[in-house]
């Protein structure tokens, strides 16, 4: 596969494309909550069903991260105890984000407790990641491993998936709830933003030698999940334009190695289940990209994306069954992001009607 997504930010790209980035935020798609024209106009039941899952939310206790369940990973080789953990706190603090920003809740930082409740659980969520030693998982850590450590040294991170989704959950809610975060924990987005820095964008760009770029012809699912997790960081959280501007340089260069990886029928050699992680993630990032930098930064009319949005339909048997490839499972749930590839159809039908 010749195409490349590269080509759209031209031979230099630099000035034009930090003139291109200059002040994003306001064109990811994602208002903030400030914005209740757009928030309060959410349908009922949808605002009605994620309240009654924050409310089930707030009776449980916050998920842990610790050292023994990290540990478990090399003990005895059950590395969910950590994973889960990590997956369920980054669930909770996306529920009750969503949360807050529907309700509008806020509160002044003196405020007694219970002014703010889906606010101040999303906020403890938050600073329970900052305050975790690693984002990333234990089987990925490969820095500690080699050194024969179960305790990963906070000073040497590891970009991993694990260290993505932190970062792009910070990302993200540091946009959507930013200013109720301002007035009712002053100093946390200060430190959201040290935390991601240090864990991902700095990582990223001093080590260009990391595997999930896939510069050796290996990209899979890893490098679209990363860079799209670095590529909302950049965007939301880094305030330097030139920067902001070299960091999306560097992730639409590292998209390329994925994206020479898929032949030319759109085929996924990992299976259905990580198209959602790989092929969808892209899509999603290009549809960003072409938001915040409009026509210049729209790579989304090479013909192998039309190919790379059928492989769903064509690998699927009838109700949950597809089928299976690699270590995919042949059933999948029905939770996938469907808004992402009916959201690419429309848009493909709309320009063959066009054309």
């Amino acid at each position: 596969m010749s195409e490349r997504l590269s080509v759209v930010l031209g031979p230099d790209g630099g000035p034009v494309l930090e003139r291109l980035l200059v002040d994003p935020g306001g064109r990811v798609g994602v208002p903030d909550v400030t914005c209740r024209a757009v928030w309060d106009a959410v349908a009922g039941a949808v605002r009605e069903r994620v309240l009654e899952y924050a409310a089930r939310e707030l009776t449980r206790p916050e998920p842990r991260l610790t050292a023994g369940a990290w540990a478990r990973a090399f003990r005895d080789g059950d590395r969910g105890a950590y994973e889960d953990a990590a997956w369920g706190l980054q669930e909770r603090v996306s529920l009750l984000t969503l949360a807050a920003v529907l309700t509008g809740e806020s509160a002044d930082a003196r405020e007694a407790p219970g002014a703010c409740p889906h606010l101040d659980a999303a906020i403890d969520g938050l600073v329970s990641f900052a305050e975790a030693g690693t984002w990333c998982w234990a089987p990925h850590e490969r820095f500690a491993a080699e050194r024969g450590d179960l305790v990963p040294d906070p000073d040497e991170p590891y970009l991993d998936l694990g260290a993505a989704e932190v970062a792009s959950l910070f990302a993200w809610a540091d946009h959507a709830l930013g200013p109720h975060l301002d007035r009712r924990m002053p100093g946390l987005r200060r430190r959201l933003r040290r935390e991601v820095e240090w864990r991902v964008l700095l990582p990223f760009e001093r080590r260009r030698d990391w595997r999930w770029i896939g510069a050796d012809g290996g990209a899979n699912n890893w490098n679209p999940w990363i860079h799209g997790a670095v590529l909302a960081a950049a965007l939301l959280l880094c305030t330097d334009d030139a920067r902001r501007a070299r960091l999306v340089r560097l992730v639409v260069q590292g998209l390329d190695h994925y994206v020479a990886t898929l032949p030319d029928d759109g085929g996924i050699d990992e299976g259905i289940a990580y198209w959602w992680a790989g092929a969808c993630r892209l899509l999603e990032i290009l549809d960003l990209l072409a938001g915040v930098g409009g026509s210049a930064l729209d790579a989304r009319q090479i013909p192998l994306l039309g190919e790379l949005l059928r492989y769903p339909q064509r690998m699927h048997f009838g109700a949950d069954w597809y089928v299976n490839v690699g270590d995919a499972p042949a059933r999948l749930t029905a939770d996938q992001p469907w808004q992402v590839p009916f959201r690419w159809g429309r848009r493909l039908v709309l320009q063959l009607r066009l054309a």
